[in-house]
């Protein structure tokens, strides 16, 4: 009988240890899905971006960009091959829809993809979203303020993270915004135009 005991004890034991384990293990993976404790989780992140052509010079990328700029474009230059970017957007679907409505234009979509390792695309999604507010809107009150409540927060991120890169973008950020907010006039291109540019650097630091 007590040899009986002892097996079912043994038994018992084991038993809760199995499931302390169990417990343990799916703790532990939720503390590394949520970045508690833990490096953060990179996951891929992209961006789709419509391009209004390439040119032979710059030159001739820089006369487009004006106008495109003064119909509220971006006209932001990028590369080797000069592409004249307009515009940015969260989903592929978003950005298909102006090329389907610009059919006129030699319209192409880029795509941005990067991992977010220093954990700033949310300064990209910020810009986006106060560029698409103001051309609801029109509001340049309204607009100056959200970009001062951005770049402090991009200050605060500045000053909270060791990461010397992340702190060197935070800056940069910072520097976009400031000449944005110069020009209230020309919000209606300037944001997108630093949306932009604030994308390609983080492309490049990834």
């Amino acid at each position: 009988m007590t040899h009986s005991k002892s097996k079912l004890t043994f038994a018992m034991i084991v038993f809760g240890l199995a499931i302390l384990i169990s417990i343990a293990s799916l703790v532990g993976y939720f503390m590394y899905y949520l970045g508690a404790g833990f490096e953060k989780r990179q996951q891929n992140v992209q961006y789709f971006c419509v391009s209004f052509g390439r040119y032979d010079t710059r030159e001739e990328a820089n006369q487009f960009a004006k106008n495109i700029r003064l119909r509220g474009g971006a006209g932001v230059i990028y590369g080797d091959k000069n592409e004249v970017l307009g515009s940015l957007y969260k989903s592929k679907e978003d950005a298909n829809k102006v090329v389907a409505q610009n059919e006129s234009y030699s319209m192409s979509i880029l795509t941005f993809s990067l991992t977010d390792k220093y954990s700033m695309c949310w300064c990209i999604d910020e810009l986006m979203d106060i560029s698409v507010n103001f051309d609801k809107t029109d509001d340049a009150t309204i607009t100056s303020s959200k970009l001062q409540i951005l770049k402090n927060r991009l200050a605060q991120a500045e000053n909270k993270t060791k990461n010397v890169v992340a702190q060197d973008y935070a800056r940069y950020a910072i520097t976009l915004i400031d000449g944005a907010t110069q020009s209230p006039s020309n919000y209606a291109f300037n944001i997108k135009y630093i949306a932009i540019n604030a994308l390609i650097r983080l492309v490049k630091m990834d």
